[in-house]
Parts: C-alpha cells; structure tokens; sequence
C-alpha cells in the first residue's frame, strides 16, 4: 500500500491508528523512518530498526551486541547459513569481533546483494512465524540501497504475510505501480466542512464565527496545520469559555493568528519556556528519540525535564508526563518534520545572558559518552 500527500495532510497520522483497527490481530510490526539528513547513509533506516528490535544500548561491548543479535536473528530457508546472516548485520551494524564469521573475502558488491538477501530472508522467517505489518515513512528522503531492498520485498511480497505500508510525499515517484498487488492511495486537503468539524473536534465546543471562519480559511485545508492553529488560539488568551461554547473577550486583533504552521508552533512553543527548551534539545537530536538523551542534553535539571509535557508528540502521548523513570529505556518521536523543523530553527546557540550555550551535537555526543569531533 502506497500512501501519498503533501506535509501535515494525515499520512503518519494514519500509520499512528492503524493498529487500533486490526481488531486484537496479533502480528510484528517493522518500521523504518527515512531522513533527510541520511539520504547518502545506506540502510539507515535498516541500522535503526534493527538497534532497536536488538535493544542496544549506548555502553553495550561488541560482545553484548552480538549476544543480542544473536537473539532477533531468525532462520530462514535461504541458501546463507546463519552464521553468514549474523556476520552480514553485523558487518552493517559496525560489530567486530573475533567470534563473527569473517565476510573480507566479499567483494562489496557481493557484501551488498548478501546482505540484501539477509534483509529480506530475515522478513520471510518473522512473517512466517506471525503476520508482519511493515511501514516505511517519508520514502521521498530514501536512500538508494534502501530502495533497492524494497524492490525485492515488494516482489516477495504476494507470497508472504506481510502488509508493507510506505508513506511519501507526492515529489516522489513510486517504481512499484502497475503491480498486481501494490495499490496507491493519494490525501487530499479537507473542505471547509471538513475543516470546520476539526477545528470543533479539537477545541471541544463551537468557536466564534468570525475566528472558526479565520482558522479554515488560512489553514487550507492541511490537517495538521488546522490542528496546531486551533490549539494556537484556544491558548492565546482571546477566548472565554461560555459553558457550552467560546466567545471572544473582545475585537479580534490585526495579526492574532498565526499565518503559517511553523508561526502556530512557535507561539505554542513560546508560552511555555520549559517545554521549548525540552522540545529544541528533541528536535536537535532527531525526530525520534529517548527520554535519556533528552534529559542529558537539555540544560534543565534532570528531574524536570523529564517531567515536561509535550503537545508536539504523537497520539496519547501528547498529554503523558514524561516522567523521570522513563529514561531508562523508552522514547519518544516528533509526529511531524515541522515538529522538529520549527524548534530547531529557533534554537538560540548562545545565551541571551553572553553564557556559553553548548551547540545540540555537542551535548548530544556528550550524552552518549562519546567524543565530539
């Protein structure tokens, strides 16, 4: 299933529900999360999603990582043996070790078709076992290796149990159409109406006239951005709550909504100093990311910052306290690019005060103990 549409129409919004309506199935879910900042990074997405069904942690030896390798590594009825699968990811996970299988007698092309073929081995064992629901997001950023792992599953796919979803923006042009089993269903922007019963739905009760005929009108129709305005606006302070509606405390002011997406975040991020502090410190590490990370590289005590609220996160974790035992292992992901592009963009790297304000991948590589270069 292809999903196409523009920035803050829906797509990950769909991705993030479609668990709730698989009726109790139980299944494997696989995720890769394409980057921008990763598109010449072969596998990227591959790294990740593997680091994480592995659970490796930041201090792991090499010993550590290959035990849990180990671990996720299915057989598979492949000609590769499984010694050669481990030594292959490992070899893509950057492990070495004396007890890995040595690959130096590949030449790279040859690394690079096993190593595919691992890939795809390795889906077929886990779909085999239980059905596999398998999402790669923002395929527009892919990079070209990627891509190619992603022609053979898809032509694997007819005989495997397997629903590969693949969301990207519509600059992108999907190789896989006209094939028998991929279909391909573009988002467009909400009506007015539609639009409407967003802003109502988000706000909770009706909206002055004049406002709710602003919000729909300047938002265009993309769902995100009607989302975030209207969060906007019930937090400026131009509204009382009437009971059963909002009423307007006075005239509307020249330039009191937010013309564009990047304008309602910031003014949403900008009332509340701790949470845009915790939300520059997520957003210059990446769109994913954990509470333990966050926590050492923001410059707010621990204690706090992990406590902070954070409306820019997905679905029920939008109003979850990020508590400080969470640190240990959990984390949390931006549930859009303009989440992440916006608090960035605004990141100040020197204090107002002329203190010292360390850069985000400084504090990030000092977080992770490793060297900053």
């Amino acid at each position: 299933m292809l999903l196409s549409g523009e920035p803050g129409i829906g797509k990950s919004r769909l991705v993030a529900s479609l668990p709730q309506h698989l009726g109790g199935q139980a299944y494997v879910r696989v995720q890769y999360f394409c980057s921008p900042h990763h598109q010449n990074s072969a596998l990227y997405p591959v790294v990740g999603h593997l680091k994480r069904a592995a659970g490796f942690e930041h201090d792991d030896s090499a010993e550590d990582q290959l035990a849990k390798l180990r671990r996720v590594v299915h057989a598979d009825s492949s000609a590769q043996s499984q010694d050669e699968t481990i030594a292959l990811l490992a070899d893509l996970l950057s492990i070495r070790g004396p007890a890995i299988v040595s690959t130096e007698h590949l030449t790279p092309q040859q690394r690079k078709e096993r190593t595919l073929a691992a890939l795809v081995g390795q889906l077929a064992a886990l779909a085999a076992v239980s059905p596999v629901l398998m999402v790669v997001e923002d395929v527009h950023w892919i990079d070209p290796t990627l891509r190619e792992l992603l022609d053979l599953i898809i032509d694997r796919l007819p005989e495997l149990a397997v629903l590969c979803l693949i969301t990207f923006r519509p600059e992108f042009s999907p190789p896989w159409l006209g094939r028998p089993h991929v279909s391909l269903v573009t988002l467009n922007r909400l009506d007015r109406e539609q639009g409407a019963a967003v802003v109502e739905r988000v706000a909770g009760k009706p909206l002055p006239a004049e406002l709710m005929d602003q919000i729909v009108t300047r938002t265009d129709g993309v769902p995100l951005f009607v989302e975030e305005l209207t969060k906007s606006v019930l937090e400026s302070g131009l509204l009382r709550d009437d009971s059963d509606r909002y009423a307007l405390i006075g005239p509307l002011p020249p330039l009191a909504i937010p013309t564009t997406l990047q304008d309602s975040l910031m003014a949403r991020l900008d009332r509340y100093s701790a949470v845009k502090e915790v939300a520059q410190t997520g957003a210059a590490i990446g769109r994913q990311f954990s509470y333990a990370l966050v926590a050492a590289g923001s410059l707010l005590p621990v204690g706090e910052a992990c406590r902070i609220r954070i409306d820019l996160l997905p679905g029920r974790a939008a109003r979850r306290e990020l508590y400080l035992q969470a640190c240990l292992g959990s984390g949390r992901r931006l549930r859009h690019a303009a989440a992440r592009q916006t608090p960035t963009a605004a990141r100040q790297y020197r204090r107002c005060d002329g203190g010292s304000f360390p850069t985000p991948s400084r504090q990030r590589a000092g977080a992770c103990g490793a060297p900053f270069q």
